[in-house]
């Protein structure tokens, strides 16, 4: 580094310093006698005092506090100043003398104080009084005070906890607010680069340099072995070749990238990085495990480190993004979707508004439309991990997710951003202490140049401009949250990951807590209020930052262990987030930052319904009976010839669909993925779970199934988060009465999944669809990390190491675009582009053949031709590969997946179809448009559609009975049709439709039905009424339900009453219209009118198929036009 950017680095590091404790000492010493810590006044006035003794004038408090934790150090001084926490001996503690009374014991420092000075002898004053009336606890100890949110509502100034843990995490949180590039463990050339970026493209015109590096990125899941095996095999055919070494071209990649690690030591067990209160400590704080590994330093008196974190900073991930200008138009999707967003939200109506990225959420959108088009929006992913399934190995991986480009490619392995690693084999006792590190840096970055952002270099415009970070959110598991937000536990009285009000309610003999609803019933009656289903405002109640803060400072204001664990009870909180230490403005602020983790929650409502279902959910034999749970219907035999029906049923996933369910009776218990998961429950299970589950319980999760495939939708409309709203609110209301009925033995049916399902919702307008915001990413990235590990030996530093080579390879491959392989256009031989996305490939005809039988009535009927060249697939603009029966026919093998079967939209409507095969024909333009010859699945069965709630799309396959042609474009996307176990009376020859996480659900069915689908508004259910009775209430997210959409036991206008032991009575049809009810009898009618429609079209196909018989020997007899003398050319 030159002198020149030596001297402009000091410049510009320059900073001012919140004194350290020593400073503060000194500066008090320079004062005339006058006794701040005693709380007298000064002498002089303020405004009189030196500039440096002002630090110390407004000082009236007895303890110390923390400072704001939104000021720097260049800002207004901290109220307080706060000594480091090694000198604090055991925090605060109160001792009672033999007379029970109570002695304050402050903290310990390293200094004499004066009689006069220690806070137990001073003298008292009126303030002192009221402070002593307001104790709790011990006599003549202070309760402290809560402090309100400042005006801007941010965190509040709050005193040092009592609480070691809480004091712990309030100095993490102090750290992160006070963070600059030059106290976040960077060498200065790293904080030279970020401060002065280079301004220009990278340059790898060098051949020597470009093999290098294309070698380096073919290689980087390889060992380093493998790299130095092609480098020599290079050289001895090319020996002048400049081919740089592995060493080399690893200085070579961190140069060009600026891509580094911070390396944080730890304990050997695992329990804490060394950072933030724990830097100086010499041993672990938890377990006592020394720092350094002891046997080395006996004998060389070396420290030598036992284990390390790993960070990876990321700022210059973020700088590598805008430096190729494909990078930087790519980077400015967020710019571009915000102002479609904003123009749509202004046109369109609440029903109309369309949720179609994480942007679109109104916490999201309020952040991000103070924002330009160079600012970054990052979120924070964290989760834990098991290396090997039978070795010990709990590792913990952290991503930022950068969320600024287009969804398309946002969550593609070349995109993520690895940025921390902790190592095993244990889980960590304190995660702040890992995670400090990263937002340290993020906190940092926000506050350079003056709170401006990072310098970035744009070379779409040629110059440096200022890019502010700004925290969308932060995600993980329900377990993993705990330690990232700072509640308690799902098992805690205020158990909910949202934050909502309601309270969980404790089994007796049992330390948990449990999220019901419905209060249990004792022999005296309901033990408590039910939670108000009804109410307008279901599921959308949460903390509010003015909450959360107040909340927290009426935690760390506890005086002792047992107020806090009182405290803790009744705010739902153990501890301040570390995310409260950045900057509110750049940061979606606390609690709101937090949302719902679909991809958990789908493994947690499987789980639990199986359980259910097989009957291994734990009970109480002195008072309940297996024998009586009536929904416990998958045992025995019927389990195993279960599992194998789902195993068959892989053959009927298009490859697209990744992976299928294994055969659960087999596999459930060893670890099925989530994929798995949803393919089984919400695919299978509508029509797979209904030969065997009672209906009342079979219709109870179909409203689930419903729901979940609603907000599973990267794209939803605001009428289909209220309508799946709905039906989540019927479901949990339901499934408690079903399952736990009001039984307290049974009360732990109530998982905190069940409760989550009413936040989804909500949690969509304000913060975007949830399939944005699921933890699929970060556990791809721990598959690919963990999968290129090369050292069983030392698997975890291993682990850091590839974690480091990711990031800088993803940083080279947008430096220099030229390097991503996969950015390259390329089509494969013999293909044909038809442009917007789509391609036709092979298989294909070799030449233009006549075709026999239906096939050529059909397309001689639609455009007058018979000879034509097959293609055999279609990629489609999603990226799905559309097959046919023409290609797969082709195919050997025992495990073919069928992909044949397509949504498309023929006439106006959504159905579905199998293709028989793909062709070109040259029209009177001379321009070759593409055809599909498909085989169209007959309408869906009425009564399975209605008493499924639009779940089970059940219909006959007819073969060459339906044959239809169509362009390619009306192709919508794969999907999967399985054969439908049949039931007594059922049709025979019927396939439904099951349900992919990509699928569209709202083209899911035709509009006709959907109207007849969400005709009436949600009634009240009440348990007690009798039927036909209900109140007629709309819910504000729930009004969007159906005039039939009636559960177990219920009617369409409100529910049938329970009786005495709750469980559901049913209704019949007969009743349902003799009662007068005129909601069922409307519902009844248009039923009628939908049968009668169908048969009409019945008919109308019979006389179609008398017509064709009839052309088809006409057909027949006629010479074949030749493409000559027709205008037309068969490709």
């Amino acid at each position: 580094m030159s002198s020149k950017v030596i001297a402009r680095h000091q410049t510009a590091t320059k900073k001012t310093e919140i004194p350290t404790f020593d400073e503060w000492m000194a500066t008090r010493e320079r004062l005339d006698g006058e006794e701040i810590m005693d709380g007298s006044e000064p002498e002089g006035k303020e405004e009189d005092l030196p500039e440096e003794e002002e630090l110390l004038a407004p000082r009236k408090r007895r303890r110390l506090a923390v400072p704001h934790p939104t000021r720097n150090a260049s800002q207004e001084p901290p109220e307080e100043f706060i000594p480091p926490l090694d000198v604090i001996e055991d925090g605060y503690r109160e001792d009672l003398d033999e007379e029970g009374e109570g002695n304050y014991h402050g903290p310990q420092y390293d200094f004499d104080v004066d009689e006069e000075d220690e806070v137990q002898d001073r003298p008292r004053n009126e303030s002192d009084e009221d402070e002593q009336d307001n104790a709790v606890g011990v006599p003549g100890h202070q309760r402290i005070e809560t402090p309100e949110p400042d005006v801007e509502g941010n965190a509040p100034v709050l005193n040092p906890s009592r609480i070691e843990h809480l004091r712990f995490a309030q100095e993490f949180i102090h750290e992160v607010s006070c963070a600059t590039l030059d106290n976040g463990g960077l060498d200065d050339l790293t904080i030279d680069n970020l401060r002065y970026p280079d301004e220009a493209p990278v340059d790898i015109s060098d051949l020597d340099t470009r093999l290098s590096l294309n070698i380096f990125l073919s290689c980087k899941n390889a060992s380093e072995q493998t790299y130095t095996d092609v480098r020599d095999s290079i050289l001895m055919r090319y020996p002048d070749s400049g081919m740089l070494s592995y060493y080399d071209i690893k200085k070579l990649v961190a140069k060009i990238t600026g891509v580094c690690a911070i390396y944080d030591d730890m304990c050997i067990n695992g329990c804490h990085a060394f950072t933030g209160p724990f830097a100086d400590l010499q041993s672990c704080h938890v377990c006592s495990e020394l720092r350094y590994d002891p046997d080395e330093f006996a004998s060389s008196g070396k420290k030598i480190l036992r284990q390390q974190a790993c960070t990876i900073p990321l700022g210059p991930q973020l700088q590598a993004l805008r430096r190729s200008p494909q990078g930087a138009r790519a980077i400015r999707y967020r710019h571009r979707k915000i102002m479609e967003i904003i123009e749509a939200f202004n046109t369109a109506n609440p029903d109309e508004f369309v949720y179609d990225d994480i942007f679109s959420g109104e916490h999201v959108l309020d952040l991000c439309e103070t924002f330009t088009e160079d600012d970054t929006t990052v979120v924070y992913s964290i989760d834990g991990a098991q290396l090997y399934q039978n070795k010990k190995s709990d590792t913990w991986i952290a991503i930022w997710i950068v969320m600024d480009i287009d969804p398309k490619t946002r969550y593609k392995k070349k995109r993520f951003i690895p940025t921390l690693i902790i190592p095993g084999p244990n889980k960590p006792k304190n995660i702040d202490s890992y995670t400090f590190r990263s937002f340290h840096h993020l906190s940092a970055l926000q506050r350079e140049n003056d709170g401006a952002g990072l310098p970035v270099w744009d070379a779409e415009k040629e110059c440096v401009v200022p890019s502010k970070i700004g925290l969308i959110g932060g995600l993980a598991d329900a377990v993993g949250l705990t330690e990232l937000d700072g509640r308690v536990g799902h098992h805690g009285a205020q158990g909910c990951r949202i934050g909502c009000e309601m309270m969980g309610m404790h089994k007796p003999n049992s330390g948990h807590y449990y999220a019901v609803h419905l209060s249990p019933i004792n022999g005296d009656g309901p033990m408590r209020r039910d939670f108000d289903f009804r109410s307008s405002t279901v599921g959308s109640k949460r903390d509010t930052p003015e909450d959360y803060a107040t909340k927290i400072a009426t935690l760390v204001g506890s005086a002792n262990q047992n107020e806090y664990e009182q405290n803790r009870k009744a705010t739902g909180l153990s501890k301040p987030s570390i995310i409260s230490g950045l900057e509110p403005s750049l940061t979606v602020r606390v609690p709101l930052c937090f949302s719902v983790d679909l991809m958990h929650l789908i493994i947690n409502l499987g789980e639990l319904h199986m359980s259910h279902w097989r009957g291994t959910m734990t009970f109480d034999h002195t008072t309940d009976n297996k024998l009586m749970w009536e929904w416990a219907t998958l045992t025995g035999n019927t389990w195993t010839q279960h599992g194998k029906l789902v195993a068959a049923a892989t053959q009927y996933f298009p490859s697209s669909f990744h992976r299928p369910p294994r055969n659960p009776a087999e596999k459930i218990s060893s670890g099925f993925k989530a994929t798995e998961w949803y393919l089984y429950i919400f695919g299978l299970g509508p029509g797979f779970f209904r030969t065997f589950l009672p209906k009342k319980y079979w219709q109870n999760f179909c409203k689930l199934v419903h729901g979940m495939r609603g907000v599973i939708q990267r794209r939803i409309t605001g009428k289909q988060v209220r309508e799946a709203h709905s039906f989540f609110i019927q479901f949990v209301e339901e499934y408690e009465l079903l399952y736990y009925r009001r039984r307290m033995d049974r009360i732990h049916y109530c998982r905190p999944c069940i409760h989550t399902l009413l936040h989804i919702c909500p949690e969509i307008t304000r913060i975007g669809p949830g399939a944005y915001i699921t933890q699929f990413p970060l556990e791809r990235a721990i598959g690919d990390l963990g999968q290129s590990i090369r050292q069983p030996a030392t698997p975890f530093a291993n682990l850091a190491q590839v974690a480091l080579r990711q990031a800088q390879a993803n940083a080279l491959t947008v430096l220099c675009p030229e390097l991503d392989k996969t950015l390259k256009p390329s089509l494969p031989r013999l293909s044909y582009d038809l442009g917007e996305g789509s391609v036709l490939l092979r298989p294909r005809d070799r030449h233009v053949k006549k075709l026999t039988g239906p096939h050529r009535i059909a397309v001689n009927v639609a455009l007058r031709q018979s000879a034509l060249r097959k293609w055999g697939r279609l990629r489609l603009p999603n990226g799905q590969v559309a097959r046919s029966v023409y290609s797969e026919s082709r195919r050997g093998g025992p495990n073919k997946r069928n992909t044949r079967n397509v949504k498309v939209k023929f006439n106006g409507e959504i159905g579905f179809a199998e293709v028989q095969f793909y062709f070109l024909v040259e029209n009177a333009e001379q321009k070759l448009d593409a055809y599909a010859l498909i085989s169209l699945y007959g309408p869906p069965d009425a009564d399975m559609l209605e008493d499924s709630y639009h779940t089970l799309w059940a219909c006959t396959y007819n073969g060459d009975n339906s044959l239809e042609v169509i362009p390619v474009s009306e192709i919508i996307s794969v999907v999967s049709m399985q054969p439908l176990p049949p039931k007594a009376g059922d049709p025979e020859n019927l396939w439904y439709f099951s349900h992919g996480q990509s699928d569209d659900v709202g083209n899911s069915v035709d509009k006709e039905q959907q109207n007849i689908h969400l005709e009436g508004p949600h009634k009240d259910f009440d348990e007690h009424q009798p039927l036909g009775s209900y109140n007629n209430t709309r819910n504000g997210f729930s009004t969007m339900t159906t005039t039939g959409q009636h559960g177990p036991g219920m009617s369409s206008a409100g529910p049938s009453s329970y009786n005495a032991d709750n469980t559901v009575a049913t209704a019949t049809h007969h009743n349902l219209l003799g009662s007068g009810n005129q909601a069922y009898s409307s519902l009844y009618e248009a039923h009628i009118g939908l049968k009668h429609r169908y048969e009409l079209q019945k008919e109308l196909v019979c006389g179609l198929k008398d017509e064709l018989a009839a052309l088809r020997q006409q057909v027949l007899d006629q010479p074949t036009k030749s493409g000559s003398t027709s205008g037309y050319h068969y490709l």
